[in-house]
């Protein structure tokens, strides 16, 4: 998608010891655990019911939308090629792939880079052809379930007024006519 100048899932890759690697992937995986969104066993992650339901809703509100079904669409494909393969396979795979790397030079396959090399940097909406559209409302969701600080203060918030401790609806606007 970054090589189609297609903007939607923001992340920089670059060479490591064993593929590609994110830096904010695992961030992203450290916040899904803290929201309570994924758990990890040791081996694998797994998508918890909370995260589940938040992924079915985002598919349905968003990447299945007429305007961003081109995303979806993509990481299905990619899901079916990739997801019933065993992690050795896949990692095989990626380091066949060929790739351009960002500080120029011919295309080489993932494993002929030197450690370190970029591949994707996040694009600007300006330069690119085609961008994930999420609407406001989707944006202030995602700020909230999927950052822990937004989603512990959520949390506390409904705490203290389930125990009484915030006013109610009818007690804050209840005399007003």
């Amino acid at each position: 998608m970054f090589e189609r100048k297609i903007k939607g899932f923001n992340m920089t890759y670059f060479r490591y010891e064993r593929g590609p690697l994110s830096k904010h992937v695992y961030e992203a995986w450290r916040d899904l655990q803290a929201t309570g969104c994924l758990t990890f066993d040791g081996y694998s992650l797994i998508l918890t019911q909370i995260g589940h339901s938040l992924a079915h809703e985002f598919i349905s509100d968003v990447l299945k939308t007429e305007q961003n079904s081109f995303f979806f669409e993509e990481l299905e494909s990619v899901a079916k090629k990739f997801g019933p393969l065993p992690t050795p396979l896949v990692q095989r795979l990626v380091y066949a792939m060929d790739v351009q790397p960002l500080e120029g030079g011919p295309r080489l396959k993932v494993r002929d880079t030197d450690l370190g090399t970029n591949f994707t940097r996040a694009l600007d909406k300006n330069e690119a052809k085609q961008v994930l559209k999420v609407d406001e409302g989707w944006l202030e969701t995602l700020a909230i379930e999927l950052n822990p600080e937004n989603k512990q203060g959520i949390n506390k918030a409904i705490e203290d007024f389930h125990e009484g401790r915030i006013l109610s609806h009818e007690q804050v606007w209840g005399n007003v006519s």
